[in-house]
């Protein structure tokens, strides 16, 4: 039994390689900071954590490219990579959005409560590769109620190197 135990505890702590910065940049109050975590054999996990001025908010990926009658803009994080390279559609966010209530326009704003939001991108890697570039683009705004918002950053352009992947 102690042997099985610390087999699974092995496998759990191997599951749970730490994050490791890739690029950090920041633009019109928001620190931009992408994070890669090896998930699995050939599988690795991008998170960019989007962290605007406190007090501000992000808006929801779900927003149209140029907002809900006007206002807000969506949070992106797209990447374009090489063949040897499978980037998933699904996208993980965190927090959920909320929908707030605006007079300026009919239907609630998707938003993120204010603070970081992360989006995770899933990656596979199809054939072997010691480094890897890929072409991240990200696009944001974010808004505080009573200071306004910020010039909204759009298809911004950051190469990223991923090394190290098993």
């Amino acid at each position: 039994m102690v042997i099985l135990l610390g087999g699974a505890l092995w496998l759990t702590q191997s599951a749970r390689t730490p994050e490791r910065s890739v690029l950090s940049f920041e633009r019109n109050g928001v620190q931009v900071e992408v994070l890669m975590r090896q998930a699995a054999d050939r599988t690795v996990d991008l998170s960019a954590v989007f962290t605007p001025q406190p007090g501000f908010h992000m808006y929801s990926v779900d927003l149209p490219a140029e907002g809900l009658g006007g206002l807000g803009r969506p949070t992106r994080f797209d990447l374009t990579a090489p063949a040897a390279v499978q980037v998933q559609s699904e996208l993980t966010v965190t927090p959920r959005a909320i929908k707030v209530e605006s007079n300026l326009t009919a239907d609630p704003i998707p938003i993120y409560p204010a603070g970081p939001v992360r989006l995770t991108r899933h990656l596979r890697l199809v054939s072997p590769s010691s480094a890897l570039t890929l072409d991240a683009h990200f696009s944001y705004m974010s808004c505080d109620d009573a200071r306004g918002c910020t010039v909204p950053v759009r298809n911004h352009h950051e190469r990223i190197v991923l090394r190290g992947i098993r």
